[in-house]
């Protein structure tokens, strides 16, 4: 049976029942992975049930967790930086030349064509990329605070501590989805 909210008990599936969702979420540390799993129940009126199970997996640690993968990682970052850096550089440049040569004028009939187009779009959506993932990067470490919390002070029959954890865990994976969405149209 289950307890409503009212403190009324009641069958947790009767004849009214149309879905049922179960939530929890799973800490894995030898992975250094969390993950919320989902399972919905769909029930017809014939007397199917419809499942779906879901596990939303996300890593504890934004910038991994072995010091080889970190330097990857940091290398990786700067390589980008400096290529978009480059670009800027080029295409300031271009615009520069331009503008010495003909007039702020021509820029429109001599530099503005398709591929500068799409270096400017590609450097100016950094500063969008870098800022979700630095929200993504301070969801997750908030994630890791509750979960330390949690568990330096066995308050694992905490209500309040556990509907914060869980909400910290939507709003990270809300985060990790906008960033997903964000780096397949970059």
């Amino acid at each position: 049976s289950c307890v409503l909210s009212d403190g009324q008990t009641t069958p947790w599936v009767d004849e009214r029942t149309q879905k049922v969702t179960i939530r929890f979420f799973v800490f894995n540390p030898a992975y250094g992975q969390y993950a919320m799993v989902s399972a919905v129940f769909f029930f017809t009126t014939a007397g199917h049930i419809w499942k779906d199970v879901t596990a939303q997996p996300f890593n504890m640690a934004t910038w991994g967790t072995t010091t080889f993968y970190k330097l990857i990682l940091i290398l990786a970052f700067f390589v980008w930086l400096g290529i978009l850096l480059k670009h800027t550089v080029v295409e300031t440049l271009a615009i520069v030349g331009v503008v010495r040569h003909y007039s702020a004028k021509a820029l429109w009939s001599r530099y503005v064509k398709f591929w500068n187009m799409v270096d400017w779009i590609a450097i100016a959506s950094f500063i969008p990329v870098l800022i979700v993932w630095l929200q993504v990067d301070s969801g997750v470490g908030a994630v890791n605070d509750a979960m330390k919390a949690m568990i330096d002070f066995e308050k694992t029959d905490d209500v309040e501590a556990l509907q914060n954890l869980y909400s910290l865990v939507d709003d990270a994976l809300w985060r990790l989805r906008i960033q997903r969405m964000e780096l397949c149209a970059y």
